[in-house]
């Protein structure tokens, strides 16, 4: 259950690591032990029985996995407005996510876009099949990617995991949240089907820097076009990367969401396929 009150002076406070839609994170150190975590102060979220919902999809729903960022504890302070803050402690990843632990090099190896690839899928098997309940996340892009440790662009790689639940949901019919670029043609329906789209557009944009969006057109705002269909035009891989890994990620970036493989199908076939790799 949420323990109300001031849980802050038991951290310290050492930098501010991220900002977004929901709220600010910070990179916070526990003064008894010097333990490291995450605080995230959640502006706005959803609530069932007085308990926020990402805290029950990791608390109560998903199983522990070595796949998801662990959530360590949640509570709520009271804020000036007179409407508590969500206060959540997650486990540090000291890689950072895979958006900004990558940026700075060219080419990525297709070894560590293959290691990726099937810990990014095992990771949605796990929100998808392995709880109580089905779990939709509805915000799968590089940011929510986490890294144990720092990319050093030769293996051995680190550990992924998948995080930020905060616009995830049980409801397996919903619709797309926050970034659209992101987000299947379906939209703005979401589901399961969307969550591997979000896997597809990642392994595309490893490969080019951007999403499967097309140039936006003229008369439209940026904003506009990537909420159209008709901007997602997913492309292969360039031509130094083998025929196996395009075919699985176009099995992601099927234009119609029943076409598309699902998470627990899509954790074997690139297993079995990450050794039987052509060019």
């Amino acid at each position: 259950m949420p323990v109300r009150g001031n849980h802050l002076e038991k951290w310290r406070v050492l930098r501010t690591i991220g900002e977004g839609a929901q709220g600010r994170c910070k990179l916070v150190e526990r003064k008894s032990d010097g333990e490291l975590a995450v605080r995230k102060q959640v502006d706005w979220y959803t609530k069932i029985n007085s308990s926020p919902l990402e805290a029950i999809i990791l608390n109560d729903v998903l199983p522990p996995s070595r796949r998801v960022v662990k959530l360590i504890t949640f509570w709520f302070t009271p804020s000036p407005r007179n409407d508590d803050y969500l206060i959540e402690l997650f486990e540090y990843c000291r890689g950072g996510d895979l958006k900004h632990a990558v940026t700075q090099y060219g080419r990525l190896s297709e070894d560590f876009i293959w290691h990726c690839f099937i810990q990014i899928a095992e990771a949605l098997d796990v929100v998808h099949n392995a709880g109580s309940q089905l779990v939709v996340h509805r915000d799968v892009k590089p940011d929510n990617i986490f890294l144990e440790q720092k990319y050093r662009h030769a293996a051995p790689w680190p550990n992924l995991k998948l995080g930020d639940f905060g616009a995830a949901t049980l409801k397996p019919h919903t619709e797309a949240m926050l970034m659209r670029c992101w987000q299947g043609p379906e939209l703005p329906h979401h589901s399961t089907a969307g969550d591997i789209w979000g896997l597809g557009a990642i392994i595309h944009w490893m490969g080019y820097r951007r999403p499967p969006i097309t140039p936006r057109p003229a008369r439209f705002s940026q904003k506009e076009w990537e909420s159209q269909p008709a901007a997602r035009r997913p492309t292969l891989l360039p031509n130094s990367y083998s025929l196996e890994l395009n075919d699985c990620m176009m099995e992601c970036l099927r234009w119609d969401p029943r076409d598309r493989i699902s998470s627990h199908e899509l954790v074997k076939r690139l297993k079995r396929d990450r050794h039987g790799k052509r060019r």
